[in-house]
């Protein structure tokens, strides 16, 4: 499997890399990039899978399932954390609010999120273990 990752010391490489290892299948690192348009740049050009969180997979990307042989992926936590003072800021409240608007429905703005990665790929067919499988969104 060729992964597309962020770079060294993000959290979301080391659960890609933990849950591979439970696996214990074959892996490689294809490209590693500290921004998620390099990450979405290789996927799109079928070169690699990549785990993304699932609010920043664009439409054109396929999200792939666990039913096809792929781990699941532990959460990733992302918390946001705010002065009393800035809650009194309108453009702080503004940025809080769309934050947790993106994250999605009922996302808290204070404490802990729990964010889902869900693998994806270009499209919905790629090798897996030396096996072609179709995939679908879900």
């Amino acid at each position: 499997m060729a992964f597309a990752l962020f770079q060294q010391g993000c959290l979301s490489r080391k659960l890609v890399l933990d849950a591979w290892h439970e696996v214990e299948r074959p892996y490689r690192i294809a490209y590693p990039s500290p921004s998620l348009a390099g990450l979405l740049a290789v996927v799109r050009e079928g070169l690699a899978v990549a785990a993304l969180a699932q609010c920043s997979v664009p439409k054109d990307l396929t999200i792939l399932g666990a039913s096809r042989g792929l781990p699941l992926l532990d959460p990733l936590p992302v918390a946001l954390h705010w002065s009393s003072a800035s809650r009194r800021q309108p453009l702080i409240c503004a940025m809080a609010d769309s934050i947790r608007d993106c994250l999605g429905p009922g996302s808290p703005i204070e404490g802990e999120l729990d964010l889902f990665l869900p693998f994806v790929a270009r499209h919905a067919g790629f090798e897996v273990a030396g096996v072609r499988a179709p995939f679908t969104s879900w």
